[in-house]
């Protein structure tokens, strides 16, 4: 197993206590191999931590797919698993793992459900659960391997992979826009593009905490991050794009140009236009998530409207970022027919 981490010491420790357990139950060899770059003190105690629990420690670098290549050519059996430091696994999480490459010698890599555990009633969390950017990965991405048979890519939180079919498709990608985001979506769209299945485990489960998600300002910057992610995805795999015209920063630069080509000299009707098309925006965010009621799902609603604006703002610095203009009216899709195939007893 290949975790990455920088600081989180506390939740390492946590993830390798279930490690240890879920080893004994499978009663294979295994490891546990975690790559670090927390600086000073903070990163001599993560080596410590790693000593207590038998796992091996690295340094690496900071960004999160190099750390995973890392520790994937560090590792010495035939399936590398990939958990993520604010998880912990359960004790079949080994043995459901290998079971179904078992019952499945052909598969390239196997995904597992990622469940949320710790607190869930706080505002932010509440909040956060309604808007349309962050619930995808809330109850979409985390969930797919009960919904799915097969898969086209998957959360890094949970996934093995054959380490000859890692080596073939180059590990991940070093080179994205942002520390962390779209690698995981990247790697497992060309280990299906270069044919190899990635089927489900439904009992290979990961617990993966929610308190790493209770400030906004944290949550925003990773929200944040999906954006560039979504941007860079879409200029990696182009033809998994579809048409999308409703960033609401493009439509804004849109009323101000309008503005000034319709009403050149006639500056109040020029922000009439601007106004409109502003508020025309907002709506459009809006209504991308459950609406709330009273004065606290006021509060919601706009906590929500304003992370999808966050996400919008990461594809415009995205486009920016790698002078593609196009992809603000691309989407990119993260489910492919051809590659998703619906676990029969799910329908």
């Amino acid at each position: 197993m290949v975790t990455p981490t920088l600081g989180n010491p506390e939740l390492v420790e946590e993830l390798l206590r279930s490690t240890v357990l879920a080893g004994r139950t499978a009663g294979v060899p295994w490891e546990h191999i975690v790559v670090d770059s927390t600086p000073g003190a903070a990163g001599q105690l993560m080596a410590q931590i790693c000593r207590r629990h038998g796992a091996s420690y690295l340094r690496g670098p900071d960004r999160v797919g190099a750390k995973r290549n890392l520790g994937a050519r560090s590792a010495a059996y035939d399936i590398v698993a990939f958990v993520d430091s604010d998880c912990t696994v359960v004790p079949r999480f080994f043995t459901a793992h290998l079971a179904a490459y078992r019952e499945q010698p052909d598969v390239g890599g196997v995904a597992g459900p990622t469940d949320l555990h710790g607190p869930d009633d706080t505002f932010a969390l509440r909040a956060l659960r309604r808007a349309r950017q962050y619930r995808s990965w809330f109850e979409r991405d985390l969930s797919w391997p009960r919904r799915y048979a097969e898969m086209g890519w998957s959360t890094t939180s949970n996934l093995s992979v054959r380490a000859d079919v890692f080596r073939a498709v180059g590990g991940f990608d070093e080179r994205t826009l942002t520390v962390v985001g779209g690698e995981d979506v990247d790697f497992g769209i060309r280990v299906r593009k270069a044919g190899h299945r990635i089927v489900t485990s439904p009992e290979a489960v990961v617990l993966h905490t929610t308190m790493t998600a209770t400030r906004l300002g944290r949550v925003a910057r990773r929200v944040f991050r999906y954006g560039q992610a979504e941007g860079w995805l879409c200029q990696r795999h182009p033809e998994l794009t579809a048409p999308d015209y409703r960033n609401p920063f493009v439509i804004a630069a849109a009323a101000g140009v309008a503005g000034l080509v319709l009403f050149p000299r006639a500056p109040r009707a020029r922000q009439a236009a601007v106004a409109a098309l502003a508020v025309l925006a907002a709506r459009e965010v809006a209504s991308r998530h459950e609406r709330g009621s009273g004065a606290v799902g006021v509060v919601h609603d706009s906590v929500c409207t304003g992370l999808d604006m966050v996400f919008d703002a990461g594809k415009v610095a995205a486009a920016v970022q790698q002078r593609r203009p196009g992809d603000l009216f691309r989407r990119f899709r993260y489910v492919q027919d051809r590659w998703f195939v619906a676990r029969e007893d799910a329908r």
